[in-house]
């Protein structure tokens, strides 16, 4: 009676185990599907002129949702570039937020840190723009885009939010260096 116990629940637990094991795979298959006649201009390099605006949202579920996957930080990097290109702006800032928190390795960090920035930016959202543009120039250092990076956050911080006012401010900066010399 005891060995019968013993295979039944045994049974049940190979049998859920299974269960749990399919359902996950479909899923992926599922959420991967819509993607996948794409695939050759995903990886290995992404071939964005190639890629229709209705698959970033499709690449940014799939990456949110199976972030371990090893295709998920390319899928979520192309999911904002397809979204900045598309003028999705909030979207693309949010998307990049995304990248930024789940992939804080990869190699397209500084590029998506500076989208998040600048689109942030794009979308009145002035807070977090500086945010990304003062992290932004911490990682690209004493570069012209680490020193540009510094002053869209200084801008930003003293409420020169368009254009115009920006462009003013830097050219009254740029008339106090020619008189200093």
């Amino acid at each position: 009676m005891i060995n019968f116990a013993h295979s039944m629940r045994f049974i049940i637990f190979f049998t859920g185990a299974m269960l749990l094991f399919a359902s996950c795979s479909t899923e992926i298959d599922r959420k991967r599907k819509p993607i996948m006649k794409f695939e050759k201009f995903l990886t290995p390099e992404i071939v964005l002129d190639s890629l229709p605006d209705t698959l970033g949202l499709h690449l940014y579920n799939f990456a949110s949702h199976f972030r371990e996957h090893p295709s998920s930080e390319q899928y979520l990097y192309a999911a904002t570039l397809i979204a900045e290109r598309s003028s999705h702006r909030f979207d693309a800032a949010r998307w990049c937020e995304v990248f930024i928190a789940h992939f804080p390795k990869s190699k397209r960090l500084k590029q998506a840190t500076v989208a998040a920035a600048h689109n942030f930016e794009m979308t009145g959202n002035y807070e977090k723009a500086i945010k990304y543009y003062e992290m932004a120039a911490k990682q690209q250092g004493n570069s012209k885009l680490g020193e540009q990076c510094t002053q869209a956050a200084k801008m930003l911080k003293l409420g020169l939010v368009t254009p115009e006012q920006q462009l003013e401010y830097m050219l009254k900066q740029q008339e106090t260096k020619d008189s200093a010399r």
